[in-house]
């Protein structure tokens, strides 16, 4: 992988990563994995009604999924290295 994006719900009054769950990540809304061979594939949770489920796609979460402006994006590729 060449970079990896994690992408978080905002909450009022929060300002900092809340993925970090010390020896884990814990993500809340999506991931985004880009690969040497320049595809990139994306990871989302979805609603529909009472039913929840992980969406995986090759494409990026914006604009398609997500507004630019939806979610929190955090480049956590050295994390990953």
């Amino acid at each position: 992988m060449t970079r990896v994006r994690y992408f978080e719900l905002q909450y009022e009054g929060v300002s900092g990563p809340m993925w970090s769950g010390g020896d884990f990540d814990s993500l809340d809304y999506g991931l985004e994995l880009d690969f040497a061979s320049g595809v990139t594939w994306s990871f989302i949770w979805k609603h529909r009604g009472p039913n929840e489920g992980l969406l995986a796609f090759e494409g990026t979460l914006v604009p398609g999924e997500l507004r630019d402006d939806a979610a929190a994006i955090w480049d956590v590729t050295d994390h990953w290295r």
